[in-house]
């Protein structure tokens, strides 16, 4: 990898300074034929890509409320609610059925409601850093997901249903509390990556 150079790293901390971003990921660049482009061995991986996406950092209820109808106006496909402080998930972000990705890293969730099972479309759930113990069945009910995130919570196992996720191709469980791992994680034929500890 070649290094930023010192105009884009500028340009980038003056961007993050004046809208406030409290949370971000630097991007590593590589310069080809004098132009810098990013690195593209991260959309398989996390099924993200920058295509109608509405960020959320850090940010109170009435800003949230805004963007979730920002993005069920404009049918974004992407919404991230990651380091938000949420403790739940909004109900009103069940109504995004158009919804292919979903990033609630870094809350202080503790339970994942029924009404998660309406995001039959998501490709890419993102739950790390939060305060599950446990997953409702209605999370393994999506089996169109590609990439599911729930590293660095308090889970205690992967349940049986984790076999019904017949899509999965990478599966985030590290940094957990889990004595008890159902084979039937051995079953999912499109699984490339499992990552536990």
């Amino acid at each position: 990898y070649t290094a930023l150079t010192k105009t884009a790293i500028q340009y980038n901390i003056n961007n993050i300074q004046r809208n406030r971003v409290y949370h971000f990921k630097l991007t590593v660049w590589q310069n080809k034929a004098g132009k810098l482009t990013p690195q593209k061995d991260r959309q398989e991986r996390t099924g993200m890509d920058s295509n109608r996406q509405v960020h959320i950092h850090r940010t109170d209820d009435t800003v949230i409320d805004k963007k979730i109808r920002q993005a069920r106006e404009t049918l974004s496909t992407s919404l991230y609610l990651n380091f938000c402080h949420l403790e739940t998930i909004p109900e009103s972000v069940f109504e995004l059925e158009h919804l292919q990705h979903l990033d609630l890293r870094g809350n202080r969730i503790t339970v994942i409601p029924p009404g998660i099972a309406k995001l039959t479309r998501l490709k890419g759930l993102y739950l790390s850093q939060n305060r599950l113990r446990e997953l409702p069945p209605e999370v393994f009910r999506l089996t169109g997901i590609h990439v599911l995130k729930l590293d660095s919570n308090r889970l205690r196992e992967l349940p049986g249903d984790i076999g019904k996720m017949e899509n999965l191709r990478f599966l985030y469980a590290n940094d957990n509390h889990i004595g008890r791992v159902s084979p039937s994680v051995f079953d999912l034929k499109e699984l490339k990556g499992l990552y536990l500890n």
